[in-house]
């Protein structure tokens, strides 16, 4: 969220790719398929920690989606923002960089990432 707090005040606009609508309504579609699944598994009386996550997951995912619609996030990660504070900020709450960092940018920021250690 706070990229894109910074994508919103740098103004990285993008273009709405043209299947969003689609990807979108297909997250909404499994998003009502796991609430059922969740109604169904509640009536049988079985445990639904798992499935409570995934659909937590799903909201979260069709939320940040709809949020960032018309904004690239890519763009401050790999220009304005220093890879240290991110691998400080990774190590510090065990987030793995990966998720944070695409391969190919991991690979252009590298050095920032050495100094860290």
């Amino acid at each position: 969220m706070a990229n894109l707090k910074g994508a919103e005040i740098a103004n990285h606009k993008r273009k709405i790719p043209n299947n969003f609508e689609e990807r979108l309504a297909k997250k909404e579609a499994k998003l009502r398929e796991l609430e059922l699944d969740l109604e169904e598994k509640r009536k049988e009386g079985k445990k639904t920690e798992a499935l409570l996550k995934r659909i937590e997951k799903a909201k979260l995912d069709i939320e940040l989606m709809k949020n960032t619609k018309e904004y690239n996030l890519t763009t401050s990660l790999k220009s304005y923002t220093d890879p240290k504070v991110y691998a400080k900020w990774a190590a510090m709450v065990e987030a793995p960089l990966d998720k944070i960092y695409s391969k190919a940018l991991r690979k252009k920021v590298q050095l920032g990432f050495e100094e860290i250690g």
